[in-house]
């Protein structure tokens, strides 16, 4: 095969995996906290003060700016998600051109896109992986080129990526800037290069920018103290409803793939190795194959380097290991095939209890038979529903969750409830029930009085307010 087509075939791979699972509209939970929180920006409700988000608010305004620019459609909103994974392919690419070499450079994207493409993409993890893996790509430049001004690009990644999920751009502007300040302190051709200062000055410029555009302390209350006390108990890893393999398996492959390389490594191999360790860690909450194939690219851009191990000349390295590092190398090879098959056979087995928004008999009778007010009540974690009916909240929550949210918060949607009374609501029980959510609480006993069932679909149960 020539080189042209070569590097281009991942890339023709790439489209065809987008268009293959891309091009339908399910009804998904995580993709619908975006899409409402969009939704509410567009109808000028403001981030924090008028409605929760525990996350940062630049996957929400994106989408918003896309659809007051293009229209309010899904697709646009998924061929923007579409854009910023194959942003993030191309810095994949050159990730793995810089640390694995050239001629395999193109595979890496691929290999990484195949199982991490699959999911339904609208998601603040999906906007946050463009500037995370563009900080590594300028982390391995300012390391191998020893420029100052790869250093800032990369601590800009790193503030950007805090716009869009604030702890994995938080823990890439400690780790990279730890990495960077090891290699200042050790020295080089200059006895005090600054890479570090340069990269936390360029990386604390976006959150200097969300902290002037959007009031701080709703902003301090919803991204830092309501995480803080409730994410990490509530997101404890629980292997009893997410299989503890794919972690270990990708703790497992990394390892190998550290052995496989140990031999004529340089400092930014070991320093993409550390960022992947970070990201890894970070996944710890929501270990299951969607989390964990994303925050993969690092593996991915290096594994061509450990063909190299086995096959001399087909990297930057070139260099044959003893068996060890040549076992290593080879069980590297062997994990993309199995945790790819596996992500497939999950995303196929998640499409059959899929509800499409254009087939959604629920969503067809809340546009037709709720009248025209623009408030409705979906839950506990249905959000999507605000967007697709294009209808707002009652309540500054557009999801719940028992043990998550406190006793307070749910009076406080209950009392917006009896306040507001919305003609229909929308529960999906058998969604949270992996959560443990409890129907005993002010929210679900309210609607148990006052609302009655008028149509089922899935998981979906569509009710209506008595006496309407």
């Amino acid at each position: 095969m020539s080189r042209f087509w070569f590097g281009i075939v991942p890339w023709l791979g790439i489209a065809g995996l987008l268009l293959l699972f891309q091009t339908d509209h399910p009804i998904d939970s995580d993709e619908g906290m975006v899409l409402s929180g969009a939704w509410s920006l567009v109808n000028g409700r403001v981030p924090y003060q008028d409605f929760f988000y525990y996350a940062t608010p630049g996957s929400l305004y994106v989408v918003a700016w896309a659809w007051q620019a293009f229209g309010d459609a899904y697709a646009v909103a998924n061929a923007l998600a579409c854009a910023s994974l194959l942003v993030a392919a191309i810095g994949v690419q050159r990730l793995a051109a810089r640390v694995s070499g050239a001629r395999l450079a193109s595979v890496a994207p691929l290999l990484w896109v195949l199982p991490s493409g699959l999911w339904p993409l609208v998601n603040h993890g999906t906007f946050a992986l463009a500037p995370a893996v563009w900080c590594a790509v300028f982390l391995c430049r300012a390391i191998q080129r020893d420029d100052r001004r790869d250093a800032a690009l990369a601590g800009l990644m790193a503030g950007m990526t805090v716009l869009f999920l604030q702890h994995r751009g938080l823990a890439l502007l400690g780790g990279v800037g730890l990495l960077l300040l090891a290699g200042d302190l050790r020295g080089g051709r200059r006895p005090w290069r600054g890479d570090a200062v340069a990269f936390a000055l360029a990386g604390l410029a976006p959150i200097v920018l969300l902290l002037v555009a959007l009031p701080w302390e709703p902003l301090v209350r919803d991204l830092v103290v309501f995480p803080v006390r409730n994410y990490l108990s509530f997101h404890a890893l629980d292997t009893t409803r997410i299989p503890v393999w794919p972690l270990v398996g990708s703790v497992v492959a990394v390892v190998a793939l550290a052995v496989a390389l140990a031999r004529g490594a340089d400092r930014a191999v070991w320093s993409l190795l550390t960022v992947q360790g970070i990201l890894l860690v970070l996944a710890l909450p929501r270990a299951d194959l969607y989390h964990l194939s994303t925050v993969l690219f690092p593996f991915y851009a290096l594994l061509p380097r450990a063909v190299g191990q086995l096959a001399p000349g087909a990297s930057a390295s070139g260099a044959r290991l003893p068996w060890p590092g040549r076992a290593a190398a080879a069980a590297c090879l062997g994990f993309p095939l199995v945790f790819t098959g596996s992500a497939y056979v999950a995303n196929l087995a998640a499409l059959l209890g899929t509800i499409q928004a254009g087939d959604s008999r629920a969503l067809a009778y809340l546009r037709r038979e709720c009248g025209p007010a623009p408030l409705l009540y979906a839950g506990p974690f249905i959000p999507g529903l605000y967007y697709e009916s294009r209808r707002l909240s009652p309540s500054r929550y557009d999801f719940l969750f028992t043990d998550f949210f406190s006793e307070e918060q749910f009076e406080e949607v209950a009392s917006a409830l009896r306040r507001v009374r919305p003609t229909c609501a929308v529960l999906a029980y058998p969604l949270v029930a992996k959560y443990g959510y409890r129907l005993d609480n002010p929210v679900d006993r309210l609607l148990a009085q006052r609302y009655r069932r008028v149509l089922s679909e899935g998981p979906l149960e569509v009710r209506r307010l008595r006496g309407r």
